[in-house]
């Protein structure tokens, strides 16, 4: 397991579980995607991703959402129309995701603060 964060999917919804520990940057975000990417740790039948940023604290700046955005767009066969579910528990980890949420793009992301809603939502299919 690497120290800043650890994947486990659950074959009965197909979700994709991530969650992150102590300091992340951008940096961090992305090279653990590529090497998911890499190690084929997305399965092809994957619904979405919850990605638990409660043990952790993202040093990333405001205007950098739109690298994130942009480094998930051009993922499209992997992430394109797939749902972001980000939970977090501070102020401070809640508003790039937040923004994120609310521009547009390839992929769905809505932020939350427990994990039951985030689950009751991805696996709802009547709404995005």
């Amino acid at each position: 397991m690497n120290e800043k964060y650890k994947y486990y999917y659950d074959p009965n919804t197909r979700i994709l579980y991530r969650a992150h520990y102590g300091n992340i940057s951008i940096e961090d975000i992305f090279e653990s995607w590529n090497l998911a990417i890499k190690n084929n740790l997305i399965p092809k039948d994957v619904n979405g991703f919850i990605l638990d940023y409660r043990d952790a604290n993202l040093n990333v700046n405001l205007a950098d959402h739109k690298k994130i955005i942009a480094y998930f767009d051009t993922r499209e066969d992997q992430f394109g129309g797939k749902k972001f579910a980000v939970l977090v528990d501070t102020p401070k980890n809640t508003v790039v995701p937040f923004v994120i949420e609310h521009t547009p793009k390839h992929y769905i992301l809505k932020t939350f603060t427990t994990e039951e809603a985030a689950i009751d939502w991805m696996l709802n299919n009547e709404y995005p």
